[in-house]
């Protein structure tokens, strides 16, 4: 049959398998398939003792892994942190407010207390968020993530 890619392969049309284009088959343009069952045997043990060969004379090369990416890993903890850091910067106004709106419980009062209590818990928490904030650009940096 013809060279399937056309003028592209060449002039000669029937060039494309080794010019044994009645025996072997060609379909995608990289590698002649023969036909014929004596062909493809041939064809095997010629492979099977190639690959013997590189695999007895070639050098080991010793498999090298790059270390994981820990850019995105990296990024979604800052974005989580970011996250817990805005949550709690939006409770301590809710509860400024609360607190220190008019009217607002009275200073002393159960409420009162219990509302302080919060805020500074929530405080407390934003300015952890912040420093693992703080903590994880480093590590981005470290990394040299962008």
């Amino acid at each position: 049959q013809r060279d399937p890619i056309g003028y592209a392969g060449g002039i000669n049309l029937y060039e494309y398998v080794g010019g044994k284009a009645v025996v072997t088959l060609d379909p995608w343009g990289m590698i002649a398939i023969p036909t014929n069952p004596e062909a493809i045997a041939v064809e095997i043990a010629l492979l099977a003792a190639l690959l013997a060969y590189l695999l007895t004379h070639l050098p080991k090369v010793g498999v090298q892994t790059c270390p994981p990416n820990p850019c995105p890993d990296l990024d979604a903890e800052l974005a989580k942190a970011a996250t817990k850091a805005l949550k709690a910067a939006q409770e301590i106004n809710d509860l400024d407010r609360q607190l220190f709106g008019w009217p607002g419980p009275p200073i002393g009062s159960n409420q009162w207390i219990v509302d302080m209590y919060k805020r500074n818990q929530a405080i407390i928490e934003y300015l952890q968020s912040l420093k693992e904030m703080q903590n994880i650009n480093q590590q981005l940096d470290d990394a040299g993530c962008p």
